[in-house]
């Protein structure tokens, strides 16, 4: 599993970007600006109209059947109507494919896709994050989840290196990056109990198409003046995977436990609103712990193997610093507390999510 996203990522302009709109897509833009991205390279292109469509240029190193399993998830949960509406709409380019490949000034094709633009901000550009907000973006990613519950492509099955199935092997190879002794010890002892917990289990474990990247920035709530906020989407499929269903909430909870004054409280928010929508048994919330701290120990270790690449691109550590204080805050927790509260949480009714 290699991570070279450096030498892999696009290097295209806005005004190149507003070209292949226009010969791609007919899309007549007077706007392109660059939004931020870890392997591709996106454009928010506007029209003079007020319409917008987000340009998506592929790395070079992404596989076309892989970019396929995106492109046809979005089509499948396009006749969803639990979650059409929280997911972005793959547009077809004037010969009516679903995406076109594009030379790039390194050498390389690119593949490119044009999908609509949902409304709304990054749930990690908002301060105020309530319990309500939490269990939505949980209970979005479980109406997902169940929405892929039949979806089936020959790509499902490849090998990630985001993916907690294959924790030991990527901590084993990027763990090293990590300099600081005191810090690496932490991600070992979790590695550990990773090892002795969940690996036997593994194999046992529920499976499913999961999205495999709901962090706070990938969902987005509703703008403050609409009134009180709620979840309205979920972007970047990126990371889509065959692989075990609790994964999904694990990595979701992850994520929104950063920076929160009681993190156990967020995850059990998140978990309870997945659960909502994907019932979860017992041995799976058992997991959940081990399962979100390895999640922070391959996003540390891959941002210290990143930023030997990319020392100037701060988009690559934008979690590090939060995600070290969670897992000094995880290693302090009494063994089992987060759990009891998990299953405490998931067994009590949950009327308070909100979502669009």
């Amino acid at each position: 599993m290699r991570l070279d996203v450096a030498a892999q990522r696009p290097r295209f302009t806005a005004d190149e970007a507003v070209g292949w709109g226009e010969a791609l897509y007919g899309l007549t833009a007077v706007a392109a600006e660059e939004l931020p991205s870890d392997r591709d390279q996106n454009f928010l292109l506007k029209t003079a109209g007020g319409e917008s469509a987000v340009l998506k240029i592929a790395g070079s190193a992404e596989v076309e059947n892989v970019l396929d399993l995106q492109n046809q998830a979005l089509l499948h949960l396009a006749g969803r109507a639990a979650v059409a509406g929280a997911v972005p709409r793959l547009h077809q380019t004037r010969g009516g494919a679903w995406m076109a490949r594009v030379p790039g000034q390194d050498g390389q094709d690119h593949w490119v896709r044009l999908l609509s633009h949902l409304p709304g901000v990054p749930l990690g550009e908002v301060a105020d994050q309530p319990a309500e907000l939490l269990a939505g973006s949980g209970l979005l990613l479980g109406r997902l989840d169940a929405a892929l519950l039949d979806f089936r492509h020959p790509a499902m099955g490849r090998r990630l290196h985001w993916d907690l199935a294959h924790a030991v092997e990527t901590l084993a190879q990027y763990g090293p990056t990590i300099t600081n002794p005191a810090r690496r010890a932490l991600v070992d002892g979790f590695a550990a109990w990773f090892v002795e917990k969940v690996t036997p289990r593994l194999p046992g474990l529920r499976r499913s198409v999961i999205h495999g990247d709901g962090n706070d920035y990938n969902i987005l709530v509703s703008a403050a003046e609409a009134g009180p906020r709620r979840v309205t989407g979920l972007i970047d499929f990126g990371d889509m995977v065959y692989s075990a269903t609790v994964f999904e909430p694990a990595i979701a909870a992850a994520y929104l436990m950063l920076d929160k004054e009681d993190p156990a409280a967020a995850a059990t928010a998140v978990v309870s609103g997945y659960a909502s929508a994907m019932p979860l048994s017992n041995e799976e919330l058992s997991l959940l712990p081990a399962l979100i701290a390895i999640r922070l120990c391959i996003s540390v270790s891959l941002s210290a193997y990143q930023q030997t690449q990319e020392p100037e691109n701060d988009y690559l550590s934008i979690s590090e610093r939060p995600a070290w204080e969670l897992l000094a805050r995880l290693a302090q927790m009494p063994p089992g507390l987060l759990a009891e509260r998990l299953r405490t949480a998931v067994g009590e009714k949950n009327d308070n999510t909100s979502i669009e």
